[in-house]
This record gives C-alpha cells, sequence and structure tokens, in this order.
C-alpha cells in the first residue's frame, strides 16, 4: 500500500498562506478552465496518481468544489483505466473514493430535490 505524507512544506506556507496540500492542488485546478483540465490531467505520470487520489478523497471529506472534483475523477479513470486496474493500491484507493462520492453526491441530489 502506497502512503502519502500531508506535511506542510515552506513552499505550501508561502505560496498557499496556510493552505493545507489537498488545498494547494485544489486551488491549481480551479485556476484551470474547465475544458483544459483533461489536457492538463494528461500531463501526470502514473507515479502522481496515488497522491491525485488522495487529495480527490480530501476533497470529497471536506466537500469541496464537488462538481469539480468529481470532473477531475471521471477525466482521470477514462485517461488511466488500464494503469488503475493494473495497479491493486490504485483500486484499493479507488474503493474508498465511490464510497465518499456516492455519499455525497447522494446528499446534494436530496437538498436540491
Amino acid at each position: 500500500m502506497i502512503y502519502v505524507s500531508c506535511v506542510q512544506g515552506s513552499f505550501y506556507l508561502a505560496v498557499g498562506k496556510d493552505k493545507t496540500p489537498a488545498e494547494f492542488v485544489l486551488m491549481a485546478f480551479e485556476k484551470i478552465p474547465l475544458p483544459d483540465i483533461q489536457e492538463a490531467l494528461l500531463c501526470l505520470s502514473t507515479n502522481a496518481l496515488p497522491s491525485l487520489f488522495y487529495y480527490i478523497n480530501e476533497w470529497l471529506q471536506s466537500r469541496k468544489n464537488i462538481i469539480l472534483t468529481c470532473r477531475i475523477l471521471d477525466i482521470t479513470l477514462k485517461l488511466f483505466h488500464r494503469s488503475i486496474i493494473a495497479n491493486s493500491s490504485l483500486r484499493f484507493y479507488l474503493e474508498s473514493i465511490k464510497e465518499k462520492q456516492r455519499s455525497t453526491l447522494k446528499e446534494f441530489r436530496d437538498v436540491l430535490g
């Protein structure tokens, strides 16, 4: 199993203004126009997927920008499907993300009616 450390470094404190790394990455994704997110995710290597899934899990837990989070997850699954299926640790991340995403989206559907 791959663990991702979530320690705040001096770079995050200087640039992110006391934000966690997950908040810093979300802030970077929010600056990208929605049509260009797929191109931005194409630049990722498969080595960065555990960190991205960790951040997506954090965003779903804290309910931050759910629409963007779901779009990033959807595009990532489409782009890296074969790599994710081949790696058992990534499938572990997806199981926890799936449960959180379903519960969060169910709450939003209930609120909207």
